[in-house]
């Protein structure tokens, strides 16, 4: 379900490797996996890199349906979908603003793994990637483990600040590069909230480094006051604050960034084109199409575009245009 401040979920990896997992993520594995002892039945679909660890190197689709896929169909067990990798190149032809891996925790996974989704993030620039984890240890040793490079402009990182998660905040140090920071709030308590206010508060915290909050909080009686809190917090810090909360009075902001649709190399090959003399690229919609007809009720062959000013220098061949 899309919740309004991302365009698409992309999910090369599913599961976690832990023993406690986030009941988010084992309630919808849990729900999109169909029969997982049959899916394991289909040995010609995966490699079990190790005990427990799966890759998958095409869909599994659902037995209820001849047109839908299986989102998770080893449960809660780690899951690589390689065959996901390429979904950012060939199925957007703008950019968008994909919510990476929500049905797994990230940086518990294999490093091997992350480091193959990192390089799509890093290749397919036209999208914004936004990946959100609650352990902000494993994501700290992963990019300083990694080049810097790999921290791009186009690359979102959340911490997901819970009543457990909160006490982290005041030691919360991520490199971050050319990347982005912000929080995602998925417990709105006295605790955690009075925690976040002593964040933004300490000098040198990272809390002057967020560019954006992110409220996953249902409003009630009780929690009307603290969310309202919250709302002050990202007031002082001039930043945008998102309130994922259906019919509440509350600000629903993105960052500047998210409202960007470039356009990929697909997208750019039909509505672009090279210039047939000058060899300029421009928008097809800027140029002269030149080709040929013959008879009537023909479509025209076309032969390629010409910029104003080559159309120009063309026509002086032909004055009677």
């Amino acid at each position: 379900m899309n919740h309004g401040w991302y365009d698409e979920m992309w999910n090369p990896m599913t599961g976690a490797d832990r023993s406690e997992i986030r009941s988010e993520i084992r309630n919808h594995c849990n729900r999109f996996s169909g029969d997982v002892r049959l899916n394991l039945s289909f040995a010609d679909s995966y490699e079990e890199e190790e005990p427990g660890y799966y890759v998958l190197n095409s869909p599994v689709q659902s037995p209820n349906s001849d047109k839908h896929f299986l989102i998770a169909p080893f449960g809660v067990a780690p899951t690589f979908h390689e065959y996901r990798l390429e979904t950012p190149k060939s199925k957007y032809i703008t950019g968008r603003t994909l919510y990476v891996n929500p049905y797994a925790e990230t940086f518990d996974m294999p490093v091997s793994w992350i480091d193959r989704v990192m390089q799509v993030i890093y290749t397919q620039r036209q999208h914004n990637y936004v990946l959100i984890s609650g352990d902000f240890h494993e994501m700290k040793e992963y990019f300083e483990s990694r080049p810097a490079f790999l921290l791009c402009e186009n690359l979102w990182l959340g911490f997901r600040v819970t009543e457990r998660t909160a006490s982290f905040l005041p030691w919360l140090q991520i490199k971050e590069e050319k990347s982005h920071f912000f929080i995602d709030i998925d417990e709105a308590t006295n605790e955690t909230v009075s925690m976040l206010e002593t964040y933004v508060n300490a000098p040198g915290s990272m809390a002057h480094q967020m560019e954006w909050i992110l409220v996953g909080v249902k409003e009630d009686d009780a929690s009307k006051n603290l969310l309202m809190r919250i709302a002050e917090i990202a007031d002082r810090l001039s930043i945008p604050v998102f309130f994922d909360t259906e019919g509440a009075d509350l600000p629903r902001v993105l960052p500047k960034a998210f409202m960007r649709h470039t356009l990929s190399d697909k997208k750019k090959a039909m509505l672009w084109a090279n210039c047939a003399r000058c060899k300029a690229e421009k928008a097809k919609s800027m140029m002269y199409r030149i080709g040929w007809t013959k008879g009537r009720g023909c479509g025209m062959t076309k032969l390629g575009f010409l910029c104003e000013e080559c159309f120009a220098e063309y026509q002086k061949h032909f004055p009677f245009f």
